[in-house]
């Protein structure tokens, strides 16, 4: 296979490639529906929302957020010193090696003489751009061990990221040092460039060779050290034609050391065309991380910069559509740094669950499957429905991310759709639905409603008389409120309490929803109708949020009379034979 095909065959695979995983952001859906019309509308969305970009002052802010953000990499640098280094190690050794090394011919050969990569300074600069690259890996590699049991959770995807890059510029290592060794390589150049072989001009031949093996790192079969000194006087006369185009391989020093390491092997590396290996290698794993480039972490080299530029101009009055879209972008720019994970507030439910659904780093794994239509199993489901209800909202994720990544709006969208999808969620009962019943205005009735009637029919499965609203409860209580906090004699009925219950604001008509109203509760409790009060929805259904309690002018314990009828009823129902 020669080398032009291998490059066609990979070109053409990546083309195709990033040209299905830009069509998912117009194609696939994350949450409810809305926004969600079809590829053509939504493409037509971001042509009109580029354009109006690009023809107006905003293209200006894009350039800026592109050069600070994307090539500066300031948000990383805003958030840790350390991660800066490990990543602007990678990114600027990479990116050099790649203009001036693999697109060399392309690049710099026409700007310099043709035999640029064996002269100063890029022979000395592109040993010192791969040994940069490998002084990121190291860092990441060390910060992935280190934080390991603090939220920094590692996948294939990460360990593909590491070990193609460190393939790649190990291989290439490999391969300048087993050249500077290879004796068959020596007489290859010999004769190609300087024109000297070894019957035409065998004293000058031996001469250089015993000055490359002193000076240069060659392994001779025949020159060892210690040498002729007027042999190497005479091939550093030799050599004088050969500097104009190649200059002493220390100058590569990593190279160079690692040839002298390799150095007592060389003739097996030479005699079994170990150039020729290490050559196709390099080039197939380089070949081989472009072609699959936009199906791995690597992706992140155009969906992260595109996600920086989405962030600074499509905003929440933007269309549906265009909202839609940047959530797209935004999972595929995540490179699963975990800076998310590690600043999460809901960490300590992490560490008591054990749930890796609730850090956010892993939630947009499991929403970039979902996305893509691969169906979770039951207990997937049902721990990305918990991390995702158990998030507080706080948009600390999405302050730090240093992708840019809207992460509260795509936590906010995905909790409707998984709801709506999944199975029943308890959790929509507690405050940490707060904001799902903060935006209820933006959901239509039954995307709202049917979580928490799934919810609710799932708690009633035990319990067939909670489940008509309209039956008379029959609770079996004690009557005597001794145990009950007695600050409700205080009441005076001025309903402060119904009026911030967040519960009763979720009912359009809460007296048949709830049956009592939290200061109807307190009226039948000071009446001795606790066996009426502790049956009545209200009480299930109370959030504990507390809300009722700071705002009494009485100072009457509303949320823990409450709670203890709450106990009372769930104790008569399990005492129930």
């Amino acid at each position: 296979m020669s080398l032009s095909l291998a490059v066609y065959i990979s070109l053409a695979v990546f083309a195709l490639a990033l040209a299905a995983r830009c069509s998912g952001w117009f194609i696939r859906v994350i949450g409810p529906e809305n926004g969600a019309s079809p590829f053509k509308g939504r493409f037509k969305a971001a042509l009109a929302g580029t354009l109006g970009t690009v023809f107006s002052l905003k293209i200006f802010a894009v350039i800026g957020v592109f050069f600070r953000d994307a090539l500066f990499q300031w948000p990383i640098l805003r958030q840790s010193i350390y991660r800066f280094i490990m990543h602007m190690s990678i990114f600027a050794g990479f990116v050099f090696l790649l203009i001036f090394h693999a697109l060399g011919k392309f690049v710099t050969a026409p700007l310099f003489d043709e035999n640029f990569a064996y002269l100063n300074p890029f022979l000395f600069l592109r040993d010192a751009a791969g040994i940069l690259v490998l002084l990121g890996l190291g860092m990441a590699v060390a910060r992935r061990l280190a934080r390991r049991k603090m939220r920094i959770k590692t996948n294939l995807g990460d360990v593909y990221a590491i070990f193609i890059v460190g393939l790649i510029i190990l291989s290439g290592f490999a391969l300048c040092s087993v050249k500077m060794t290879s004796h068959d390589v020596f007489l290859s150049m010999s004769l190609d460039y300087a024109g000297l072989d070894p019957e035409g001009t065998p004293d000058d031949l031996n001469a250089l060779e015993a000055y490359w093996a002193a000076n240069y790192g060659l392994v001779s079969p025949v020159f060892k050290a210690p040498f002729d000194q007027d042999l190497l006087t005479s091939g550093e006369a030799v050599n004088e034609s050969c500097v104009s185009c190649h200059v002493k391989n220390g100058n590569a020093p990593a190279s160079f050391a690692l040839a002298k390491i390799m150095a007592p092997a060389a003739g097996l590396f030479n005699s079994a065309s170990s150039v020729n290996i290490l050559y196709w290698g390099h080039v197939l794993a380089c070949l081989l991380g472009l072609a699959i480039l936009p199906f791995t972490k690597m992706f992140h080299v155009f969906s992260t910069p595109l996600a920086l530029v989405l962030k600074n101009t499509v905003t929440p009055l933007s269309r549906p559509e265009n909202l839609m879209t940047r959530r797209l972008v935004a999972l595929s720019a995540c490179t699963h740094c975990g800076t998310c994970s590690l600043r999460c507030s809901a960490m300590m439910a992490h560490h008591v669950t054990g749930n890796p659904f609730i850090l956010p780093s892993e939630k947009v794994g499991a929403l970039k499957r979902l996305a893509r239509g691969k169906k979770p199993t039951a207990s997937e489901l049902c721990a990305v429905s918990q991390g995702i209800m158990l998030c507080t909202n706080c948009d600390r994720c999405t302050v730090v991310c240093p992708s840019g990544l809207e992460l509260r709006d795509i936590w906010v969208s995905a909790r409707q759709g998984i709801l709506l999808a999944g199975p029943p969620e308890p959790l929509v009962w507690t405050p940490f639905s707060f904001l799902r019943g903060l935006n209820r205005e933006k959901l239509s009735p039954a995307e709202y409603e049917g979580p928490v009637e799934t919810a609710r029919k799932a708690l009633e499965a035990s319990f067939s008389t909670l489940a008509d609203k309209n039956a008379e409860l029959v609770v079996i209580l004690n009557a005597d409120t001794a145990d009950i906090d007695p600050t409700f004699r205080g009441c005076f009925g001025c309903t402060n309490c119904t009026n911030v219950c967040p519960v009763v604001k979720s009912f359009d008509e809460p007296e048949k929803s709830l049956g009592l109203a939290p200061h109807q509760i307190m009226a039948a409790v000071g009446m001795g109708a606790s066996v009426a009060a502790a049956g009545c929805h209200m009480v299930r259904e109370c959030l504990t949020c507390y809300q009722c309690q700071e705002h009494c002018p009485q100072n009457v314990a509303v949320t823990d009379v409450i709670y203890r009828l709450k106990e009372q009823a769930a104790r008569a129902f399990a005492s129930k034979p």
